[in-house]
């Protein structure tokens, strides 16, 4: 039973699976067709498209639905009307009823004609993709009678093409080496698919040694087969990245477009790979090395050696990080290895020299070793990425002998006789090296003719290229030597200093020779001393008068030579009895070298005196120093000198009293230096001078010091004294107020000395403090604020017009009420000081991220740290939060506080002015124009300005600039002298066509639709401030679009229907967009959508208008058309009516039933050949299950 039913079952399956295939069979041979039994009408073919020739898909708009049908009836039928039902989601554009297309009112249709109807439909964006049905319901007459025939289609909605894009190429821009930063990596796509891409946003990921900013790129518009490049900017390479092949992915997302303007979303995954190349090698040039000491040898200490190189790298080199290790020396840590950096960028060519220091060269060494790494970032094309190379030097030792010779040796007293003592040899040592000899021994050793043998200079030191003089003092040489050529021999032991600060202890031996001479020259080589000048005073020339009892005179004695002299003794006899000396004889025990002077002083009583010529005679006796001779000689001169008469004042003078330097002094100052200035007018000197100052009410001695002021002395006559006092100044009104100055005494006269006072008068100026300081300007840094605003900026520039010095100037001001400090939100307000200049200069940089105007003026006040003189600005500048306005203009109470030129703090009152209108300068501006249209090239566009600010604006320029070529203001600069307050003006601004175009694709060009200028307007406001605004307008251009009817354009009334057939002309430059045609007869209308007309193109139309009579032989035919604004034209033509005989066309019966009868044969051998088939299967397949 069970196998019965089994059997049974398969059975029924395959019975089941033969029908489909039969139903399979006719949908193959009729694809679209859907009869509709006994009424003589079939569905011959469907055709559904997009208006662009294409597949249909979800929104597509303007599909073209074309249906033919076949009538194969044995009675004509007439005027057939199909109206058509379409399922949810399609929506008809065109009338749901229509006449067919090729078919003529009135005219009959026999068996075998194919007629055509169109609609136009937009599908529903939201319809799925899929095969949907339509109802065809045609309603037409037989004979009298309305017959109606109900047909079935089917149209197909597709689905959206994929997206299909390919990876062309990866690459780096412009390098991606190891390192490389920062860099950009170009991904380069093409569109393979059959849709526009209008956006394609695209995300990549790399390995882990890759580092992006961003990982996302985006591409506009990608046309059908166009390519386009993916960039990913500022991307770090890691160094540890191995040159290589690496594998990246890249999600995309992106919009497509199909032909017919459908928009949808797709999204991909891709993967790539790319390359990270070897980075090229740091080409370096050396161009010459070396040590950095000239005088080298092995063991020096702290020398070093130099390196210059050129770089023949193509692209720039910086930060360099250069390793040098060497062989046979070590560097001043005890390494053999030192490392450094340097920040000089090259170019190529550029040359770079470095130097290596505190290098410490073996003592057995012949040369040294040095391996050099160096390391640079080349920079290429604003990329950077590390490079490397090696340099290998060997640097020899040259070791040239130490050049220090014996120059010289003599006597410094010129000769040495035997059993003379107290000789001095001075030996002179020439270094003809480069390097220095510093801190040496210099030892001599004499023959046993001498005493001491031995003799030991320490801390000598030998420059380089000059001659060293060494002095051994103390030699005696021995009695009964004989006189003759003794040689020395000279030992020298040093350190040897290079230029470079290097070092060596070195030591060599030298010779020399010196004479002894023959006592009997002694007497025959010597010269008597002379009076070489003779003079009132000691040490300086004084004047000396009459009454004087203690009158110095000096007396020089000069050695011509060549022997040392000693002793000398000196004697002076006046020949005026009115002089009296008191130390008529002297005694010079110094030697007296040759070639030198000594001064011998009398002191002569001039109280019996009388001014006139006085003469002196002067005797010298004389000994030669040296030679064991004691022999004296003697020689006399005459001298004259003038004694002149006193005629000058009688005490100390007051040359001036006043304030330090001249400066001012004000009210309440301390510290305040007064300065007086005396004369001596006596002519002698003056010494115990006490000073009492007595100043006026008001001031006082400062705090530690005293009115009182001594000075020892001694003041010679016609010479100066200052005394200078510190004083404290009271609550003074400015003037001259006097004082008085005591002073006491003593003058010395003739050993004697006698007391003296005087008094004199002095007067203290006081200067007015409101004059020392000044308002210059004052103002908004950035304009008037508005009520609310925190953080406004208030400037006032002082100036120093009296003050000498000012220092660590602090200002405080009282603010009005609803004007509060940013920083405390106290009514009190601290200002900055800092540069008003500086701070315009850099007010264009607040553009910058981050950057503020309180940063700004943060960075002047710290650049403006220092003092303030007389006559300099001071900018002082307030940050304030406006709350609330009461007033227009105030006056600030503010306290100046400074350190002044006397190093006391001063505080000074001040009012600065403040003016607070309430609100910015507001300007709109605007103009009431949509669209410009231009006339012989052209057009005039109206901007109005209006002024929203409770003030006058002044001084209005206005520039209108254009951002797109396409029309250019003829004269783009207006002047307003002044926009009142709530005002407004319109100027008028003249433009000029140009007829710019750019490239949309290969060989197709257009303009800009739309004009835009930027309007600049500068401006000062009611504080003076110069203000600046920007607006961006825009207008339309009109298009050029002209539509015209071709001359041969008709209208024909065919059968029982009007037929309107010709051709649209756009005679334009511009697109006429949404092109449709009316046809208007009677009360009935019929139209046909053309799309778009290109300009300078044609474009055929036909419209059909059902008609049942003929009313007027005119016909009236509207085209509307849009612009690219969208803005809707119309054009109307009245065309006549032309009348036209139907003609009949003979059907082809018997090619009909043809086609019927193959239908029907090969539907029959499809079925029957499908069932064999089956049966096979079946016999096959499920007869074997069964066993």
């Amino acid at each position: 039973m069970h196998h019965e039913d089994c059997r049974r079952m398969r059975t029924l399956r395959l019975w089941a699976s033969i029908l489909t295939v039969l139903f399979i069979a006719f949908s193959l041979v009729v694809p679209a067709a859907s009869r509709a039994e006994n009424s003589g009408w079939s569905i011959e073919s469907v055709s559904f498209t997009s208006r662009t020739g294409g597949d249909v898909y979800p929104g597509s708009t303007g599909a073209v639905l074309e249906v033919s049908v076949l009538y194969n009836s044995t009675q004509n039928a007439y005027n057939p009307s199909a109206c058509i039902t379409l399922p949810q989601g399609f929506t008809l554009r065109s009338s749901r009823c229509s006449m067919p297309v090729n078919y003529t009112l009135g005219q009959p249709v026999s068996a075998g004609y194919l007629l055509e109807y169109r609609y136009i439909v937009d599908v529903s964006k939201n319809l799925e993709p899929g095969v949907y049905g339509f109802t065809l319901n045609i309603t037409y007459y037989q004979q009298t009678t309305l017959e109606t025939a109900i047909l079935n289609g089917f149209v197909n909605v597709s689905e959206y093409p994929p997206l299909k894009i390919t990876i062309t190429d990866v690459y780096w821009s412009p390098v991606g080496y190891p390192g490389s930063y920062p860099t950009t990596l170009a991904i380069e796509v093409e569109n393979d698919g059959s849709t526009t891409i209008q956006q394609l946003e695209a995300w990549v990921r790399l390995p882990g040694l890759f580092h992006l900013t961003s990982n996302k790129s985006t591409l506009q518009v990608l046309a059908e087969g166009g390519r386009g490049v993916l960039t990913y900017n500022n991307i770090w390479i890691e160094p540890a990245a191995s040159p290589g092949v690496y594998n990246g992915s890249l999600y995309v997302e992106a919009t497509l477009q199909t032909s017919d303007g459908v928009s949808y979303s797709y999204s991909s995954q891709l993967s790539f790979n790319f390359t990270v190349d070897q980075p090229p090698n740091l080409q370096l040039q050396v161009l010459d090395y070396g040590f950095t000491a000239d005088v080298v040898s092995p063991g020096l200490n702290n020398t070093g050696f130099r390196l210059t190189l050129r770089s023949l790298t193509a692209s720039t080199l910086s930060n360099m990080y250069i390793e040098a290790r060497v062989e046979n020396a070590l560097f001043e840590n005890y390494s053999s290895v030192k490392t450094m950096v340097s920040n000089t960028v090259l170019n190529y060519g550029d040359v770079l020299t470095l130097s290596f220091n505190g290098v410490t060269i073996f003592e057995n060494a012949t040369f040294i070793r040095v391996h050099l790494y160096i390391q640079a970032f080349q920079n290429q094309q604003g990329a950077s990425f590390p490079t490397s190379t090696l340099i290998n030097l060997v640097i020899p030792l040259n070791m040239p002998p130490l050049n220090i010779t014996i120059l010289n040796t003599y006597w410094v007293d010129g000769v040495a006789y035997p059993d003379s003592g107290g000789n001095t040899l001075v030996v002179e040592v020439y270094n003809s090296m480069s390097a220095d000899l510093r801190g040496a021994s210099v030892e001599l050793n004499l023959p046993d003719a001498f005493y001491p043998n031995r003799i030991v200079v320490q801390g000598v030191n030998i420059p380089h290229f000059s001659i060293t003089r060494v002095e051994f003092n103390g030699i005696y040489v021995k009695p009964g030597v004989e006189s003759g050529s003794y040689t020395v021999q000279i030992s020298v032991r040093g350190l040897l200093y290079n230029n470079d600060g290097s070092s060596k202890l070195v030591s060599l031996i030298l010779t020399g020779d010196i004479e002894v001479s023959n006592p009997a020259l002694i007497a025959s080589a010597t010269s008597p001393p002379e009076i070489s000048s003779y003079y009132w005073g000691s040490g300086t020339p004084q004047y000396v008068y009459p009454g004087n009892g203690m009158a110095p005179l000096s007396i020089t004695i000069y050695n011509p030579g060549p022997l040392p002299l000693s002793p000398l003794l000196i004697s002076l006899t006046p020949g005026d009895r009115g002089i009296l000396v008191l130390n008529d004889n002297l005694t010079l025990d110094a030697i007296l070298q040759p070639g030198s002077s000594a001064t011998a002083v009398f002191y002569l009583n001039l109280e019996n005196a009388s001014p006139g010529l006085k003469i002196f005679n002067v005797i010298i006796l004389y000994g030669v120093s040296g030679g064991s001779t004691h022999v004296l000689f003697n020689v006399t001169r005459t001298i004259r000198l003038y004694l002149n008469e006193w005629g000058a004042g009688s005490g100390l003078e007051l040359v001036s009293a006043g304030w330090q330097n001249n400066y001012p002094a004000y009210p309440n100052s301390s510290r305040a230096v007064y300065t007086i200035t005396l004369a001596n007018t006596l002519p002698y000197q003056v010494s115990g001078v006490w000073l009492r100052l007595k100043p006026p009410s008001g001031l006082k001695a400062s705090t530690n010091y005293s009115l009182v002021y001594y000075l020892p002395g001694p003041v010679q006559p016609f010479q100066t004294v200052s005394a200078s006092f510190l004083l404290d100044i009271g609550d003074l009104k400015s003037g001259v107020y006097p004082g008085l100055l005591e002073a006491s005494y003593s003058v010395v006269t003739g050993g004697e000395a006698y007391s003296a006072s005087r008094v004199v008068g002095v007067l203290f100026n006081i200067s007015d403090p409101e004059a020392g300081l000044g308002v210059v300007s004052y103002g908004w840094v950035t304009g008037q604020p508005y009520q609310g605003e925190r953080g406004a900026v208030y400037y006032v520039r002082l100036v120093d017009r009296d003050i000498p010095v000012m220092n660590g100037v602090e200002v405080e001001a009282k603010l009005p009420e609803g004007v509060r400090d940013s920083n405390t939100m106290q009514s009190v307000a601290s200002g900055f000081i800092g540069s008003l200049p500086q701070l315009l200069a850099q007010l264009g940089q607040l553009t910058q991220p981050g950057l503020t105007l309180q940063t700004i003026i943060a960075r002047s006040a710290s650049a403006s740290q220092g003092g303030f003189s007389k006559g300099d600005f001071i900018d002082v500048f307030f940050i304030l939060n406006v709350e609330n306005i009461t007033a227009d203009s105030y006056g600030l109470p503010s306290n100046v506080t400074f350190t002044d030129h006397w190093g006391s703090t001063y505080s000074m009152r001040l009012v600065i002015p403040f003016v607070l209108k309430g609100s910015p300068p507001l300007i709109s501006v605007t103009s009431d124009e949509i669209a410009v249209e231009f006339s012989n090239g052209t057009s005039r566009v109206k901007i109005a300005l209006s002024n929203e600010y409770d003030y006058s604006l002044y001084d209005l320029y206005i520039a209108l600039i254009p951002q797109t070529m396409n029309a250019i203001p003829f004269d783009n600069m207006k002047y307003v002298g002044e926009l009142p307050a709530k005002g407004n003006i319109t100027l008028e601004f003249m433009l000029v066509y140009n007829p710019v175009t750019f490239s949309v694709t290969t060989g197709i060009t257009a303009s800009s639709p739309s004009i835009v200028f930027l309007a600049t307007i500068l401006y000062r406001d009611a504080s003076g401030h110069l203000g600046s605004l920007n607006k961006t307008l825009a207008f339309q251009v009109k298009p050029f679009v002209e539509i015209l009817l071709t001359p041969d354009t008709n209208a024909r009334l065919i059968g029982g229907s009007i037929v309107v057939n010709g051709m649209l002309l756009n005679t334009g430059v511009s697109r006429a967009r949404s092109v449709v045609v009316y046809a208007t007869y009677g009360n009935q209308t019929a139209y046909e959508f053309l799309g778009d007309i290109d300009p300078a193109s044609q474009t055929g139309f036909r419209v059909e208008i059902p008609v049942t009579s003929t009313s007027s032989d005119r016909i009236q035919v509207k085209v509307l058309y849009r612009d690219e604004y969208n803005n809707l034209y119309e054009r109307s033509f009245i065309l006549p009516v032309q009348i036209q005989n139907m003609t009949s066309t003979t059907p082809a019966q018997e090619a009909r039933a043809g086609v019927e009868a193959y239908y029907i044969a090969t539907v029959i051998l499809v079925g029957v050949f499908l069932a064999g088939v089956f049966y096979l299967i079946y016999r096959k397949y499920f007869a074997g299950r069964a066993s």
